[in-house]
């Protein structure tokens, strides 16, 4: 099968919620709604989500690199297991709240202004983010890793960033 366009993208989606492991790369599905929607797997690289609605969605491993989420719903989704390490992603403006983004390697990638409320990051290893204007309250950082640069962008207290 081909690369798949928007109508056959919220065609699979309304049919069974089944998305995983397919190249969407470089789509614009901006504003979609897949709440729920299975994209495990799935290579959304460079492939625009702007304010696409994605809560409970699962994005376990899937390729995120240039993606742009800015302003999606990804509340409760589960974001486990990401590598993003040479192009970032644009998280701005979404709504992150109670998401799962534990064992994920994020660098290079903004959140300002996002809401990353309740946010699970157990075992995750972070840097080079900008956090500006994000709301962290409840934010799960359990095993976390982070870089120099990102804590004194955000300003966190009491953190030192993993040496190991």
């Amino acid at each position: 099968m081909g690369k798949l366009n928007k109508k056959q993208v919220l065609a699979r989606y309304q049919k069974d919620r089944q998305l995983a492991g397919l190249d969407l790369s470089g789509l614009d599905l901006s504003g979609l709604a897949l709440p729920g929607a299975n994209l495990a797997g799935a290579d959304l690289g460079e492939t625009r989500l702007a304010g696409a609605k994605l809560r409970g969605a699962v994005l376990t491993g899937a390729v995120l690199e240039g993606a742009s989420f800015k302003g999606a719903d990804l509340r409760d989704a589960v974001l486990r297991d990401l590598e993003v390490t040479t192009i970032g992603v644009d998280f701005s403006e979404a709504d992150l709240t109670g998401a799962d983004l534990g064992g994920s390697q994020i660098q290079f990638s903004s959140f300002e202004r996002a809401n990353l409320t309740n946010v699970r990051c157990k075992g995750s290893a972070l840097g080079n983010l900008n956090l500006t204007g994000s709301n962290v309250e409840g934010v799960v950082l359990e095993d976390l890793g982070f870089t120099a640069e990102t804590l004194g962008r955000i300003g966190v207290k009491g953190l030192a960033p993993d040496e190991t």
